[in-house]
């Protein structure tokens, strides 16, 4: 029995070792479930959807208005009172009670309010929605922020670690005496700079990650594996098409034509509280006496109330005014918003075609320097370069390694930024890449560099670094 007990609590301890294992594994996180996250769990997107609940309760509120409402009430009264010069006195005690239907018959401004209020509802129904596209744009961009950061840190430490490798070959030869002093200090130079080029990139990827934690609401402190690979996407529609989609998908453009009808209905509802309104009523009473005598009485009453608004000294003009004014404002709200949104789909079009040249150009260049730095290393270990020869080619090929991955990512970032301003739905864009499609395109990139070489983003990517 005791050596059971031994073994259970054995089990048991490794089972916990086990969980915190596991538990201290960092969170597999791809773009799509962070997009997911974000729309399901973020704070500012909630606050957005209970507008579209608060107009719905006021369109409630403004239909019940032309049902039948009940009104009661009760009272009870006690007087006594005495005359001058006299020891009389009276005494009263009575209650009442009431209870009255009413329904209006005829009235346009219950009618006018019910029109506006669905189309409130109209409006904060597409602000929701709007407010998912916006978020899931943030989420994107966060989100490759984060592999880019990612991507320039592997880059950053190959550069970094190649400088080391080369410093240590300058000191042997120096110690040997085939080279200067100043090729060693200048050599520890450059690796210092490399070092604080990597803590800034860190630094900048840890601030990504947390941008990006924030936008998913998910635990602040937890790890995080981003599993989702850049691939390039081709963006096929001609700028003339995304324009005319625009102009018609853009959720805030469409609220702004809402609000064009919104104001004319607010005209109408001035118009219609000059008008005539109808309502019936129908109600009982009662009443009871105590004293001086006891007795009771109640009765019954219907009628209908006509109400007419005849004459205001002028508000009805001024008001009908105001209410005009209200509608030409909403139209050049319109217009300039739709002027917007021409130059922001413009704008974001031309940046994704600049991006997408700019990836040719930068994958040949990568592919170059790194030929160029391989030339540098020989031709410097056989006594024939110099010092400068190998640290502006170690340089030129972290700046072309980060153009290309500044490249990359610009265009995703530029291709997600056209649809969010196209107004796409969200059920109607394109998943991110797979993995098949990410491998693809880093193949296509592989093949453009020296043989056995592969470059320092796409060994982060393989690695699928995590924070």
């Amino acid at each position: 029995m005791k050596k059971w007990r031994g073994k259970r609590w054995a089990l048991l301890l490794a089972g916990l070792c086990c969980w915190r294992l596991t538990g201290a594994e960092a969170a597999d996180l791809s773009l799509d479930q962070a997009v997911r996250l974000s729309i399901e769990d973020n704070t500012g997107q909630k606050i957005t959807e209970e507008s579209e609940v608060r107009r719905a309760a006021e369109l409630d509120e403004a239909r019940r208005s032309k049902g039948v409402s009940v009104t009661a009430g009760a009272s009870a009264n006690t007087s006594k009172t005495w005359s001058e010069g006299s020891s009389n006195h009276n005494s009263n005690a009575s209650s009442s009670a009431n209870l009255n239907a009413s329904m209006p018959l005829i009235n346009k401004s219950n009618d006018k309010n019910i029109d506006s209020a669905e189309l409130a509802l109209d409006t904060a129904r597409l602000a929701a929605e709007r407010a998912r596209e916006d978020l899931r744009l943030s989420v994107v961009e966060a989100y490759y922020d984060a592999l880019q950061a990612r991507d320039t840190i592997a880059v950053n430490r190959e550069s970094l670690s190649n400088l080391e490798k080369h410093l240590s070959n300058t000191e042997i030869l120096y110690q040997a005496g085939s080279k200067a002093r100043m090729d060693v200090l200048r050599a520890a130079v450059e690796v210092s700079n490399a070092k604080q080029t990597l803590i800034s990139s860190e630094s900048s990827y840890e601030v990504s990650l947390a941008n990006l934690r924030n936008l998913t609401n998910i635990d602040r402190d937890e790890p995080l594996t981003l599993t989702t690979s850049v691939a390039y996407v081709p963006f096929l529609e001609e700028l003339d098409d995304v324009l005319s989609y625009g102009q018609r998908m853009r959720k805030d453009l469409q609220s702004d034509s809402i609000a064009v009808e919104r104001a004319k209905v607010s005209l109408d509802l001035v118009k219609a509280a000059y008008h005539p309104t109808l309502s019936l009523s129908v109600g009982t009473n009662g009443g009871w006496n105590y004293r001086p005598s006891n007795d009771h009485n109640h009765g019954v009453s219907a009628g209908l109330n006509l109400n007419w608004n005849i004459f205001d000294n002028g508000q009805r003009e001024a008001k009908l005014r105001a209410a005009e004014s209200d509608i030409k404002t909403a139209e050049l709200t319109l217009q300039k918003d739709r002027e917007t949104v021409d130059y922001s789909i413009r704008e974001a079009y031309h940046n994704m075609r600049a991006a997408e040249r700019k990836q040719e150009a930068t994958r040949d260049a990568v592919g170059l320097a790194r030929e160029e730095r391989y030339i540098a290393s020989e031709k410097y270990r056989v006594g024939e370069g110099i010092m400068l020869d190998i640290i502006d080619a170690e340089l030129a090929l972290s700046r072309a390694e980060l153009n290309y991955i500044e490249a990359q990512y610009s265009y995703a970032r530029y291709r997600a930024q056209i649809e969010n301003r196209m107004g796409k739905p969200l059920d109607e864009l394109p998943a991110a890449a797979s993995p098949a499609e990410a491998s693809a395109a880093d193949e296509r990139r592989v093949t453009t560099q020296p043989t056995g070489e592969k470059d320092a983003a796409q060994e982060a990517r393989d690695a699928g670094r995590s924070a």
